[in-house]
């Protein structure tokens, strides 16, 4: 297979020819691209990927199946392109479509070149073999240059996505247009909260009865719907009052005007009038200096349009153009790029119409199809087209069902579409299976068994690929129950997650006295653990307050009663919602009874007193920055302290960080930074317009981006389909297929498919105004006599959608069964929500008639007439639970022991507190002790216990309380808090956080560390500093990375701007040649934290990488090395290279625990840039060695 990375052992030394700049004078290839390959000691290129790397300069359509090598065959080109002297590495321009593939393409061009220029670098007298294509001295010598330039930082391919490379363009260029540079870019939260500013104070009329939230986005998705197809707001309005128009003075065939042609005016109608408010909206955009990701490709598109010199500029910077998923390109981004280099450009589009399933958003599988007429080569030709048939990744099995599936595509449009995949030489056979099952639970339940079956935790893949986010509940409680480790990826885990959950209901608590189900989420989890009594006594404090006025009789924290002047009993809603949060804040005194004479307990009234508390203490708070406040309802909650002792917990029973929340707290600092996002862009960033986006994001299954970590592979990964492009798992289960969810169009109607198209949403633009109608259904009423033919032509209409939306479901299909490697299975249910039960889905159909897969299991069809079984069925239980026996056991999943140990940790704080409150009480009321005063003799013993000169079964015997608490206990704990107290020493008084800085300090002089805590001093800022806060930025780009950095991570921040640094220049000219510079980051600037002795360290690591030292040994793991760059010198004092060697030692532990790699695989390194060293120390520190150094017994 012609796949990435061999051992840097393994490459040869390249003769490199002389680079010439320009087309015209292209010099004439030496080196093959199979000689590239064996000198780089990589799998030869197959004959079809030959064809594509050693492509004249001209323009190329490369169709490349599913799992075909299509990123390792680009990377290949632009590097026989460079080798081959055709262009400079700076005149190459990749784009694709995410800033990971963007990544990965450019990381392997990078290594491919470093590689080539280091091996020259090593060997300048190398001789040639007489395997290249010439190799005079000149052109030794002039090779030898090429790869001197190749590391160049200012002299790389340029590799980013559409958007960023439009961006750039409006940067350099916007002033051609009247746009000034430098604009603010709108995160989407503050797109949201732009319109829905608009939309609430607008005052014309919207002949619409939608929500507001409908009006909100419908304004939202027209405004990036006319960016997509380059359309502005008067001409958008006007092809809209010719649609209209026709329907206006339309005859009626019958007594009245058809209803759903009457309603096609309206939705047109209503369309117009929003278009005003999409104006304001594009209006107040450019007022605030900002614009979205849609004006982005849009404005470049017009400076492209309408002015040459830019697209001269560019042809005249990069030589040669390679395109990557051109199938998801939108008609905007195809004018743009046609309009720069659509004219006899060298230009590569790379993609495949069946994996086109970005149509909603403008895309259309007939894209790569004019690409050849679109981008001619310069004598007028068309561009040539390739195509790269075998799949590398699937076993013959899985390549038979998706090419079935995937063959009517074919069949619609031959000319374009590979008629099938071929699978590897000496691909594996593979298994496919199916069922179909009476509920959704049993679907769920046996695609738990099949992971069990067919996956190997940490030694293979796999995934569950949902059409729908909607499926996640039932798979991941069926995972779960099994005690199978699950991780949700990609976009809406955020407001899933419990501690999210918590903390937004909290909120809505805080913001509208409405919300009641935020109110009992809180109240019955497992935060306050109302009891079912406590709850109905306070849902009837509740309605006795509705029925009266508010003000009544009412009681505020202390319990005092508050009556006002007036007394009239007013009727009112007994099931009034504000009550029961009204309820709470004026909470009666515990003593208080309802009608029938029950009343609070003792517990869940100091429970009730407590929320009640927070949430007075946080309606005073709402001033605040909505990050702070955020901050301070997750402090008031626990939240903080709580998730770092369930990650210690389960760390400390052995499982393996959860990557999706490794050091416990990520979600909450993921959701801290989405209400900074808010506040800071914001127009009116209040509490209450923050709740109404979340909710939005929430209503349409976007959620929030959860913080991306490398996936567990101890871990089974939850994913929708549309997210799942371009990954591959060795095991894959694709559930729903059922008619309707999969495809989501359902067909067995007797109409056939039916979709409404434009027809219905007010937020869609109609096909005729979209720069790709040609490719979509067509209606046309302009000529129908009456409205019963508009009738007509509307029902054709959706049939020719629902059609056209199978076709679109069917690629997506096609994505989903080419991601699994070896075994795939494909299921459904009978019984879902519905009363009636639902059909398999023709994808499904199909496979199992045509016996493509026969390993198939269903459950008995239901009778006409039988209930959904999951309709009406009661479930039975004891709530509260019992959480006593709650334990962690190394040998559960990962989610199972992390849910135990929350359980546990929970319980054992509950126990504890009942028993100091039950010694306070004692104390306070000492006549029920059996024995409350204390003998000389028995002090002395307690004492000597204390003192550790008699054990503890030697204590005198009947000093408990009544309720038979160990008095002797709390004596012991007092006595060594008064002994400690007389200590002449100064303790460390921790906090709960740390930075491995401060555990650096504490190790130097643990009292120096004390006293500084108590009176912290600023650190002088300095040139040296600032220096290495500059190269460490520095490195981020050299690698094509970005980072956020914290405030504090910024030494000398407040420093005058060094305009020039020599010292600065020669560190960076040093890494270029180091070792560090030709291997591929894992990971760079990780924040990372670990805790230890209950301390939570924070750590950021400057960088991780396969280790070049280590060999991946038989358990398949790979040795990895993290590296911290030093821009001083290395210490020569024994003490302090100790205490450097200390954050090394914690760097490596928190790698270890976060990414599950075992500590054995992670060594550890300095490189100090100034000497070009890298120091390994032999000792570091272990868990239990920094565990004792906070404790103080080191």
């Amino acid at each position: 297979m012609f796949e990435p990375t061999m051992p840097e052992s393994t490459m040869l030394d390249p003769i490199l020819p002389e680079p010439t700049v320009g087309v015209e004078s292209m010099p004439s290839p030496t080196l093959s691209a199979i000689h590239i390959a064996d000198l780089l000691g990589r799998p030869r290129p197959t004959p079809d990927q030959i064809k594509v790397i050693e492509a004249p300069l001209e323009s190329m359509l490369v169709i490349a199946g599913a799992g075909s090598g299509k990123t390792e065959t680009m990377s290949a080109r632009v590097v026989w392109l460079i080798a081959n002297g055709m262009v400079e590495p700076n005149e190459v321009l990749g784009l694709t479509f995410t800033r990971k593939a963007a990544a990965e393409l450019g990381e392997r061009v990078r290594l491919r070149l470093a590689q080539l220029s280091r091996a020259q670098e090593q060997r300048p007298q190398h001789e040639g073999d007489g395997s290249h294509k010439g190799g005079s001295p000149s052109e030794r010598a002039a090779g030898q240059g090429s790869a001197a330039r190749v590391l160049d930082a200012l002299d790389r391919p340029t590799i980013s996505t559409y958007n960023s490379y439009a961006a750039s363009l409006v940067s350099d260029h916007g002033l051609r247009i009247g746009r000034e540079p430098g604009a603010r870019m709108l995160s989407e939260a503050t797109q949201w909260a732009l319109a829905a500013e608009i939309v609430e104070r607008w005052s014309a009329d919207i002949d619409s009865e939608s929500a507001v939230s409908t009006i909100i986005e419908s304004v939202l998705k027209l405004s990036g719907s006319l960016n997509e197809h380059l359309l502005s707001v008067p001409d958008a309005k006007l092809q809209l009052e010719h649609l209209v128009e026709p329907l206006v003075e339309i005859p009626v065939a019958g007594r009245s005007l058809k209803a759903d042609v009457g309603k096609l005016g309206n939705s047109l109608s209503v369309r117009i009038q929003l278009l005003d408010l999409v104006a304001e909206y594009q209006h107040r955009k450019r007022a605030m200096e900002s614009m979205d990701f849609g004006d982005q490709v849009a404005l470049a598109a017009e400076l492209a349009l309408t002015a040459p010199a830019v697209g001269e500029l560019e042809r005249e910077r990069f030589k040669v153009v390679l395109l990557d998923e051109y199938q998801d390109t939108s008609y905007a981004q195809i004018k743009l790029l046609t309009a720069l280099f659509g004219a006899g450009h060298p230009v590569t589009a790379v993609g495949d119409p069946n994996q086109s399933i970005y149509g909603w958003r403008g895309a259309s599988a007939a894209g790569p199809a004019r690409f050849p007429q679109q981008f001619r080569n310069r004598d007028g030709s068309k561009a040539t087209v390739f195509q790269l048939g075998m799949s590398w990744r699937n076993d013959t099995q899985i390549l038979a069902a998706a090419n079935y599936t995937a063959h009517p595509l074919y069949e619609n449009d031959p000319e374009n579409s590979l008629p099938s995949l071929e699978p590897r030489p000496g691909a594996g056979t593979g298994a496919v299976s199916a069922g179909y099952f009476a509920t959704i639970e049993d679907e769920a339940e046996n695609a738990a068994k099949f992971l069990q079956e067919h996956w190997q935790p940490g030694v293979t893949s796999a995934a569950i690929l949902c059409r729908a986010r909607s499926q996640f509940p039932f798979l991941e409680a069926a995972l779960r129950a099994k005690g199978i480790a699950v991780e949700v990826v990609g976009l809406g885990g955020l407001l899933m997650t419990p501690e999210v959950v918590d903390l937004v209901a909290l909120l809505e608590v805080v913001h509208d006295p409405s919300r009641g189900d935020s109110l009992m989420r809180l109240l019955t989890g497992p935060r306050f653990y109302l009891g079912p009594a406590d709850l109905n006594v306070l849902g009837n404090y509740a309605r006795h307050m509705a029925r009266r006025r508010p003000t009544k009789t009412t009681y505020d924290l202390m319990g005092q009663e508050v009556t006002p002047a007036e007394d009239p009993v007013v009727e009112a809603d007994t099931s009034d919602e504000r009550s029961i949060i009204d309820a709470l804040t004026h909470l009666p005194p515990a003593a208080w009874t309802d009608h029938g004479g029950r009343g609070f307990t003792a517990l869940g009234h100091s429970r009730l007193e407590r929320l009640a508390r927070m949430l007075t203490t946080l309606r005073s708070l709402t001033y605040l920055p909505l990050a702070d406040l955020v901050e301070q309802a997750e402090r008031v909650l626990g939240l903080d302290i709580e998730m770092a002792l369930i990650a210690d917990r389960s760390a400390r029973a052995g499982t393996p960080r959860d990557p999706a929340n490794p050091w416990g707290r990520a979600h909450l600092d993921a959701f801290r930074k989405v209400a900074s996002e808010f506040f800071d862009s914001a127009t009116t960033p209040t509490l209450g317009a923050f709740l109404a986006w979340l909710d939005d994001a929430q209503k349409r299954e976007r959620g929030l981006e959860k913080p991306l970590g490398t996936p567990d592979p101890h871990a089974v990964q939850l994913i929708t389909v549309h997210a799942s492009k371009g990954l591959e798992w060795d095991v894959v289960v694709v559930p729903g297929m059922v008619d309707g969810v999969f495809p989501s169009t359902a067909t067995g109607s007797e109409k056939g498919p039916m979709d409404s198209g434009w027809l219905t949403d007010l937020g869609e633009l109609p096909f005729p105004l979209r720069g790709d109608a040609r490719d979509l259904p067509q209606l046309d009423y302009s000529a129908a006599e009456n409205d019963g033919q508009v009738l007509e032509l509307m029902t054709e209409f959706r049939r020719t959608c629902g059609a056209h939306m199978v076709l679109e479901e069917r690629r997506l299909a096609y994505v989903a069964f080419t991601r699994a490697r070896s075994r795939l299975l494909i299921s459904g249910a009978w019984w879902r929500e519905a009363k009636k039960p639902t059909q398999p889905s023709p994808f499904l159909q199909e496979l199992v008639e045509n016996r493509i897969i026969t390993d198939v299991v269903v459950a008995p069809a239901p009778e006409p007439g039988d209930e959904n079984p999951r309709i009406g069925e009661d479930e039975t239980g004891v709530w509260p639970p019992d959480l006593s026996q709650a334990v962690v056991d190394p040998n559960q999943s990962q989610a199972v022991a992390q849910a135990a140990a929350h359980a546990l940790t929970r319980q054992t704080i509950a126990r504890s507190a009942a028993q100091v409150q039950e010694v306070l009480a004692d104390l306070r009321n000492p006549q029920g002790n059996q024995e409350t005063d204390f003998t000389e003799s028995k002090e002395s013993k307690l004492h000597e216990h204390v003192d550790g000169r008699i054990p503890k079964e030697a204590l005198p015997s009947g000093i408990t309380s009544a309720a038979g608490t160990d008095l002797s206990q709390l004596a012991r704990l007092l006595l060594t808090e008064r002994d400690r107290t007389q200590e002449v020493r100064t303790e460390v008084d921790f906090p709960e956080h740390i930075s491995v800085s401060g555990l650096v300090e504490i190790s130097r002089n643990r009292e120096t560390y004390a006293l500084d805590r108590r009176r912290p001093i600023p650190a002088k800022p300095s040139v040296a500093s600032r220096r290495g806060t500059t190269f460490h930025l520095w490195v981020e780009q050299f690698f094509g990375r970005t980072v956020l950095f914290d405030i504090d991570d910024l030494p000398g921040t407040d420093d005058f701007f060094i305009e020039s640094d020599e010292a600065l220049t020669a560190m960076q000219t040093r890494f270029e040649r180091s070792q560090w510079a030709t291997l591929v980051p894992i990971e760079l600037e990780a924040d990372i934290d670990v805790v230890i002795a209950g301390t939570v360290i924070r750590s950021r690591i400057d960088g991780v990488f396969p280790d070049p030292d280590a060999r991946v040994g038989l358990d398949g793991v790979q040795p990895v090395v993290v590296v911290d760059w030093k821009t001083g010198r290395a210490p020569t004092d024994p003490i302090e290279k100790a205490n450097r060697e200390l954050q090394l030692a914690v760097y490596r532990l928190a790698w270890s625990q976060w990414s599950g790699t075992p500590l054995d695989k992670v060594s550890a390194a300095f490189y100090y840039v100034t000497s070009d060293t890298t120091v390994r120390p032999q000792h570091l520190a272990t868990a239990q060695e920094i565990e004792d150094l906070i404790l103080g017994h080191a």
